[in-house]
């Protein structure tokens, strides 16, 4: 049976090489799309560099790089959809080859006898990340815009492909765990300070640095040492409970760690793999990242926060190189406040109140709505209502981002391209709906109440999942899936439970 779906790229055109002095630059840039992101395509490209590095005599080095702005996002939509999926229907060993393939050919990059070297010229998450950790040496792009980490944990799972057993070997075990059990991103200063990188470049600079880089290497002849064991400081990996113990180190307790299975599978891949060789650390690894990936959690959180939430941040794509929306601020209250510190952060200037007529946007409270086809009203509780303007609701999460919820009572596209403009400025990810008031803020009040109620944490997912049906019913819901990712990503409902829609439909299944 095969273990790989259909290739829908053509691993020739993924990554271009140039061999120059003997320092081969492979640079990694995929056809249509505008991140690199690891497909089964992009696997047989890179599974093909690994052999032409081997055994190409007048390769000496190598450089890995990227064609777009980006480095290297991490997995492929369609690849994730098929892990989960596998793993209801392929046995353990057919899904090992499967999952497991990403890590064994970063294992083979990493024993080459010639050295790499990760020239990061933008965001490296995930598995891109880890393809940089498996490479002799990494050199960043000094730039803002520049961040590395392993953000799997925010999608109920872990780092696959030696996550778990390189960071903590780079930066050490303390930083490691923070990183991995986290899910935070790094910026470049920060990853030099840790080890996690071996130099910054001025972004011009980076392939002429990294190239120079190669060819010392070369000549120096140095290998790495691939044999080297993890330090388990500042812990005692054989202690009772050392699981938890760790966990509750970084502000996890069991409450926390019961919900999400993935906190207690990366500590026990980092155990585990501790004492081991890299390669047999990444296989200790892939065990647990397949007992994660059948988990209902993993399930629930891949598809609201991966497979919908893509679907749902694709809004705002055709908006993302638009200029910045000029706003004027009329509305007051906590979230106006809130709002205004966002676009501070945003570098989004707020215009004076005398230039209302002339703005992108002017965002009001409820009262001062007109029929102006600029005007906004900033929703704040389910009571408030939208009438002759568009509306919405903005609330974010520390850890998963933004979301706005974007109401049109009468489909207005040219108020739907405002919106998405100010929602791709802010980096939010979108919710729109027709209707007349806030479905998020009427999930706020059903936690609200539920909690005042006395209820528990279920008890408050069951009554906002509740709130969520009876909403539905009397108003204009849109696509449920991105209900779910909305209120999710909002942090209104808890991602383990994977949206109130979702809930619903579980426990409609039970009680069928």
């Amino acid at each position: 049976m095969s273990t790989a779906p259909h290739k829908t790229d053509d691993p020739a055109t993924l990554i271009s090489t140039r061999l120059t002095d003997g320092v081969l630059v492979a640079t990694i840039d995929m056809p249509g799309r505008r991140m690199n992101v690891f497909s089964w395509a992009l696997m047989d490209a890179l599974d093909a560099l690994i052999d032409r590095i081997a055994t190409d005599g007048t390769v000496g080095s190598a450089v890995i790089t990227s064609g777009k702005s980006s480095f290297l996002a991490g997995a492929d939509l369609d690849m994730v959809r098929g892990f989960t999926t596998a793993a209801t229907t392929l046995s353990r060993d057919e899904l090992r080859a499967m999952t497991g393939r990403l890590g064994r050919l970063f294992v083979r990059l990493e024993a080459l006898a010639k050295p790499t070297v990760a020239a990061i010229n933008g965001l490296a998450f995930g598995g891109g990340l880890e393809l940089t950790m498996a490479c002799t040496c990494r050199i960043v792009a000094d730039s803002p815009d520049v961040q590395l980490g392993t953000p799997e944990i925010l999608l109920g799972l872990l780092p696959g492909a030696g996550g778990t057993q390189r960071l903590p070997r780079l930066i050490g075990t303390d930083k490691g765990l923070e990183y991995l059990l986290s899910g935070r991103s790094i910026a470049p200063q920060e990853a030099l300070a840790w080890g996690l990188v071996d130099e910054l470049s001025p972004p011009p600079e980076l392939l002429a640095r990294a190239s120079v880089r190669a060819s010392e290497l070369a000549m120096s002849r140095r290998r790495r040492d691939l044999k080297k064991k993890l330090d388990p400081k500042p812990f005692d990996f054989a202690a009772p409970d050392i699981v938890q113990t760790i966990a509750d180190h970084y502000g996890y307790p069991a409450a926390v760690t019961q919900r999400y299975p993935a906190y207690h599978a990366i500590i026990r891949a980092v155990i585990g793999g501790a004492a081991l060789q890299i390669g047999k650390g990444s296989d200790h690894e892939i065990e647990c990242f397949m007992d994660l990936i059948g988990d209902p959690t993993a399930g629930r959180m891949i598809t609201t926060l991966f497979i919908d939430r893509q679907r749902a941040d694709k809004l705002t794509a055709p908006f993302a190189r638009a200029g910045t929306p000029r706003v004027v601020m009329l509305a007051n209250g906590p979230a106006a406040q809130q709002l205004t510190v966002a676009f501070a952060k945003a570098s989004i200037g707020l215009l004076p109140p005398r230039a209302a007529a002339t703005a992108d946007m002017v965002i009001v409270s409820p009262h001062q709505q007109r029929g102006d086809g600029n005007k906004f009203v900033l929703l704040q509780s389910p009571q408030e209502r939208v009438s002759a303007a568009s509306g919405i609701y903005v609330r974010g999460s520390p850890t998963l981002g933004t979301a706005m919820e974007i109401v049109l009572p009468d489909g207005d596209e040219e108020a739907r391209a405002r919106a998405l403009t100010l929602a791709a400025k802010l980096r939010a990810t979108p919710f729109i709906r027709r209707g007349a008031t806030s479905f998020l803020a009427n999930l706020v009040e059903a936690d609200n109440k539920a909690r005042a109620a006395g209820l528990d944490d279920d008890g408050a997912v069951m009554a906002m999942s509740e709130a969520a049906v009876r909403f539905a019913l009397r108003e204009d819901i849109g696509d449920k899936a991105l209900a779910d990712v909305a209120a999710v990503v909002s942090g209104i409902f808890p991602a383990y439970a994977g949206g109130p829609f979702a809930t619903a439909n579980r426990a409609g299944s039970k009680k069928a």
